[in-house]
C-alpha cells in the first residue's frame, strides 16, 4: 500500500527561519507580506514562547486588551488595495490570546478591529479599512503568561496570514473540486475523538473555533468531524519545526479528547496476474478447480460480515449474485431490509462501486464460503472512485458496523504510520468489546511491519485486541501443493502478522458480465474471512476462534530482502489453505 503522508508539507515562512519576518531584534515589530492564496501563503510567526517579551518599539496603544502582563509581538502590513483586511489566526497555544488591529497615519495610530480575546484554535477577522488613507497596518497579538504559559510546550506558536479581501482558493484545489488541502494527504477538518463518551466533543469543537460537520460513535468512544472556517488551509499554519506529528492532546474538565488530521486513506491496489513462475490463470485454476466462479449460501441463522471497502456494483452490467447476501430484516440506518450496506461518501442506502474494489473483494467472499449458515454480506462505501477515502468516513463506517450488529468486519485497507491512529483504535476497541471479529490486511509493501507498522493490523496480539486478525499473502510455487512461499509483494511480521491466506481468487468483473482473477493481500483478506465464517459460533467471539489453517514454514528465504532493504528473518506462520489443495505434507 502507498505510504499514507500523515504530515503536513510545508512551505512556510517562519520568523526564526525565513526572511520574511525579520528576528534581528524581537522586541521590534516586524513586516508581514499578503498571502496569494490559501495553498500559497506567507505567514507570521509567533514562536520561542517563553523566551518573548512585549513589544518595545512603541508603547502599546490604550486600547489593548491584553492585560499588561501579556507577551507578545507586533507585525506591521501595507493597506490592503481591495479595503479589506482578512487575516486568520492559528493557535497551537492553549491560553488566551489577544489580537488587535491598528490603522497607523503620520503619528497617529488607532484601532480599526475590537480587541479578539480567544482560546480557539483557529479565527477569522474580516477588518474594513476602505475609508481611511492609512500609511500601514499594526497587527499586536500578546497572549497570557504564567502557569498557563509554563505549561505549553517549548514549540507552540500562534501564526497570522494576511489576505488582501477574501482568499481565494488554489487553482489546483479548485479543479479537484474538494475541500483537500492543498495536496498534502489531507482535508481541511480535524477528527476530534474519545474513548470515553462522557466528553462533550461538539462543545469542545466549538471552543477551538470549529465547525462541526458530522458526528457519530456507539456507547463507549465518539468522534465529530470539525472543520477550519471557509478558506483555512492547514498545510500552511504551522512552523517547520512543529511539523513532525500529527496528533494533539488537549484536556478539558478532567476528561481528555483526542484531535488528529481528517486525512485521505488510499486503497490497496488488486492487480491482475502478477506473473508467479509465469502461471496463468488458466493454469491455477486448473490446479484448484474449487476456485472456479461458483458462489453459494447457506439457509441458517445469519452470519453478519460487513465489508469496509469501495461498495460494490448492483449494476445490470455485471454478475447479479448480491440479492442472495442482502439483509433480511432492517437494522437501522445504515442496513435497511433488503439493502446491500451504506455509501459514507455520499450518505445514501446505496454503495455503488465506483472503482471495483470492493466489488473483487465481496465476490472473493461468497465465491470461497461454503458454510452452513446464511452469510449477510454488507457492503459499507468509503473509497471513492479515486479510491480515496477519509480517515473519518472509515471510522464512522466502523461504528456503524457494531450498530447493526455485525459479526465480522473485512478490512482490506490500512494506514501506515509510526504513530498509532487514536480514533481508530478506539473503534477497534468498541468493536472488540461488542465480540466483533476483525480481519485485515497486512499491506502490499513488501514490509516488516513490525518495525514500520500498518494499522490497525499493528494492534494484532495485543491484549485489548483478542479477535483481530491481520492477513498476509503466500502462494504455492509452481502449483506444487507441497511449497508454500510468502507472495514477494505481502507485508510481514513475526508479532503482528497472524495468518496468510492464499494471494488469489476468482471473482466477478467489474461491470461486465465475466469473471477475473484478482490478486492482492486484499483478496487474502476475504478468504480468511470465508474461513472464520463458516466456523462462526455466537458468543464464542470473547476468545480468539479457531481457523482451518496450517502451521508450517512459509518460504522467507535468508537471502530476501524487504522493501527497505532489511533481511528477512525466516519463521513459521500459519496460513490457510486453498480448500481443494488438501492437507500440507
Amino acid at each position: 500500500m502507498p505510504r499514507l503522508t500523515l504530515f503536513f508539507q510545508l512551505f512556510l515562512c517562519s520568523c526564526t527561519l525565513f526572511a520574511t519576518v525579520s528576528c534581528d531584534d524581537p522586541t521590534a515589530a516586524n513586516t508581514m507580506k499578503y498571502s496569494e492564496d490559501v495553498c500559497n501563503t506567507a505567514p507570521a510567526f509567533v514562536t520561542e514562547m517563553q523566551s518573548e517579551k512585549g513589544p518595545q518599539d512603541m508603547a502599546p496603544p490604550e486600547e489593548s486588551c491584553a492585560p499588561e502582563s501579556a507577551f507578545g509581538r507586533q507585525f506591521t502590513l501595507a493597506p490592503p488595495r481591495s479595503g479589506e483586511l482578512v487575516l486568520h489566526v492559528a493557535s497551537d497555544y492553549t491560553g488566551y490570546y489577544f489580537l488587535t488591529v491598528y490603522g497607523r497615519r503620520g503619528d497617529e495610530t488607532f484601532p480599526l478591529s475590537e480587541c479578539l480575546t480567544s482560546k480557539a484554535i483557529h479565527e477569522v477577522l474580516h477588518v474594513p479599512t476602505g475609508r481611511e488613507k492609512l500609511e500601514s497596518l499594526l497587527i499586536e497579538v500578546r497572549y497570557e503568561t504564567g502557569r498557563i504559559l509554563e505549561a505549553n510546550p517549548k514549540d507552540a506558536f500562534i501564526s497570522l496570514m494576511a489576505y488582501d479581501g477574501a482568499p481565494k482558493a488554489s487553482e489546483e484545489a479548485a479543479k479537484k473540486g474538494y475541500r483537500d488541502d492543498c495536496g498534502d494527504g489531507g482535508t481541511n477538518c480535524y477528527v476530534l475523538s474519545t474513548c470515553d463518551r462522557g466528553m462533550n466533543l461538539e462543545q469542545w469543537a466549538r471552543e477551538l473555533g470549529l465547525v462541526v460537520t458530522d458526528a457519530a460513535g456507539g456507547e463507549r468512544g465518539a468522534i465529530v468531524n470539525a472543520c477550519v472556517p471557509e478558506g483555512f488551509s492547514l498545510q500552511t499554519t504551522t512552523p517547520p519545526r512543529n511539523s513532525g506529528g500529527k496528533v494533539k492532546s488537549i484536556e478539558r474538565d478532567t476528561t481528555q479528547g483526542e484531535m488528529e488530521r481528517n486525512f485521505f486513506i488510499e486503497v490497496e491496489e488488486i492487480t491482475p496476474n502478477p506473473g508467479f513462475g509465469e502461471l496463468s490463470d488458466k493454469q491455477i485454476l486448473e490446479a484448484f478447480p474449487c476456485m472456479e466462479y461458483q458462489p453459494r449460501n447457506g439457509d441458517g441463522d445469519d452470519v453478519i460480515v460487513t465489508i469496509i471497502d469501495s461498495g460494490v456494483d448492483a449494476s445490470d452490467l455485471s454478475f447479479r449474485p448480491w440479492d442472495k447476501y442482502a439483509a433480511r430484516r432492517s437494522f437501522g440506518r445504515y442496513l435497511p431490509r433488503g439493502g446491500y450496506g451504506y455509501d459514507f461518501v455520499n450518505d445514501d442506502p446505496k454503495p455503488d462501486d465506483e472503482l471495483n474494489h470492493g466489488t473483487y473483494v465481496g465476490g472473493a467472499l461468497i465465491n470461497d464460503y461454503r458454510g452452513k449458515e446464511r452469510l449477510t454480506v454488507v457492503h459499507h462505501k468509503i473509497f471513492d472512485g479515486a479510491g480515496r477515502a477519509t480517515y473519518f468516513g472509515a471510522i464512522e463506517s466502523i461504528y456503524g458496523a457494531i450498530d447493526h450488529k455485525t459479526n465480522i468486519l473485512s478490512l482490506s485497507w490500512g494506514i501506515t504510520d509510526p504513530n498509532e491512529p487514536v480514533a481508530l483504535r478506539c473503534a477497534i476497541e468498541e468493536a472488540m468489546k461488542n465480540e466483533v471479529i476483525v480481519v485485515t490486511s497486512a499491506g502490499n509493501a513488501a514490509t516488516d511491519i513490525d518495525r514500520t507498522p500498518q494499522w490497525p493490523a499493528a494492534w494484532t496480539g495485543q491484549r485489548n485486541f483478542p479477535t483481530l486478525f491481520s492477513v498476509g499473502s503466500f502462494w504455492h510455487p509452481n502449483l506444487s501443493k507441497r511449497e508454500v512461499s510468502r507472495a514477494d509483494y505481502s507485508n510481514f511480521g513475526v508479532q503482528r502478522v497472524s495468518v496468510y491466506g492464499y494471494l488469489a481468487m476468482l471473482v466477478p468483473e467489474y461491470r461486465r458480465k465475466a469473471t477475473t482473477m484478482a490478486f492482492g493481500t486484499s483478496i487474502s483478506v476475504p478468504l480468511v474471512v470465508s474461513n472464520l465464517a463458516e466456523r462462526y459460533r455466537r458468543g464464542s467471539s470473547r476468545t480468539r476462534p479457531e481457523v482451518l489453517n496450517e502451521r508450517g514454514s512459509v518460504f522467507f528465504p535468508s537471502w530476501r530482502r524487504d522493501a527497505a532493504g532489511n533481511p528477512i528473518r525466516p519463521h513459521d506462520v500459519e496460513y490457510v489453505p486453498v480448500r481443494c489443495a488438501g492437507k500440507a505434507p
